[in-house]
């Protein structure tokens, strides 16, 4: 499935994954990088995420802290690193409110270690534990948001290697999750 950029269309998808009977997925997406040790090539999977997106609320309490560290998550961490480039786990910021990604607010997350910023990633997560599905999101870094000139490499070459890089990451985390649990 093909997933649409944003929280609220993304949950719209996994909604009908899950009623047509899958309990196991894997995304593939992008991210910003929060940390100048994060750059281009490297691969984010977050185990948690700060929501500031609209949809997570209506699945959880703004007290729920949104989390993948399940099955999911620790196979795709195995397959990344079988491979040459950099992994890092930990915390996302999800926003939907792009325009909003003020300088003071990038420093603050960045500060607290928040490794990177999407629009799908809370959301998704909270979704999945709601509807009891494991989940995994790996994400290729798509542009630089702790720079003040943000490079942005969208569209160019190297984005388009990373993300077929990452491809061949999730297609071994699913051939791990099929031998190990037999669904995916």
């Amino acid at each position: 499935a093909t997933f649409p950029v944003g929280g609220a269309r993304a949950v719209g998808v996994l909604e009908e994954l899950f009623c047509l009977g899958a309990r196991t997925i894997l995304i593939a997406g992008a991210t910003g990088s929060l940390q100048s040790s994060i750059g281009v090539g490297d691969y984010v999977i977050p185990t948690e995420a700060v929501r500031e997106e609209g949809v997570s609320f209506h699945y959880a309490p703004p007290s729920e802290i949104a989390r993948a560290n399940g099955i999911a998550t620790r196979t795709l961490i195995s397959a990344a690193h079988n491979r040459s480039r950099a992994v890092h786990t930990g915390s996302v910021w999800t926003t939907d409110a792009l325009y909003r990604e003020f300088t003071g607010k990038i420093r603050t997350f960045a500060n607290q270690g928040v490794l990177g910023v999407d629009m799908e990633t809370s959301a998704l997560m909270i979704v999945a534990a709601f509807r009891r599905v494991e989940l995994g999101i790996i994400l290729t870094v798509s542009d630089l948001v702790y720079r003040n000139d943000w490079p942005n490499i969208f569209g160019t070459d190297v984005y388009q290697d990373n993300c077929a890089h990452m491809a061949d990451i999730v297609m071994e985390a699913i051939g791990e999750l099929l031998e190990t649990t037999g669904r995916v």
